[in-house]
């Protein structure tokens, strides 16, 4: 391969490579956005329905079950993961899988 040809490529695989981190900075960010939105959503209407209907120990129990572990569903999959992938411990997108998905954002 030419030197140029090699400098050039180089250069395309730093870029996706920060393109990469980007995206998945930004998809952590929507991650914390989103998460927040959706637990503040869903403790009030879990507070709506303890408050509507007076529920008593167990359902209340219950209820408050549900909604930690769908509030740890939702930390884990849009701010743990990100942050893994980030922190390079779970694997991100490829380089061609980047390519393809910058051109389609960005087409001719």
């Amino acid at each position: 391969m030419h030197e140029k040809s090699s400098e050039l490529l180089k250069r395309i695989r730093g870029r996706l490579h920060a393109t990469a981190r980007r995206m998945t900075l930004a998809d952590f960010l929507f991650g914390c956005v989103l998460t927040t939105g959706a637990i503040a959503g869903l403790w009030l209407v879990a507070t709506l329905i303890e408050a509507g209907w007076r529920l008593d120990a167990a359902p209340r129990t219950t209820l408050f079950r549900i909604v930690g572990l769908a509030s740890f569903g939702l930390l884990a999959w849009f701010l743990i993961r990100p942050l893994l992938k980030m922190l390079g411990i779970l694997r991100d997108r490829g380089p061609e899988a980047m390519a393809r998905e910058v051109g389609s954002r960005m087409p001719r």
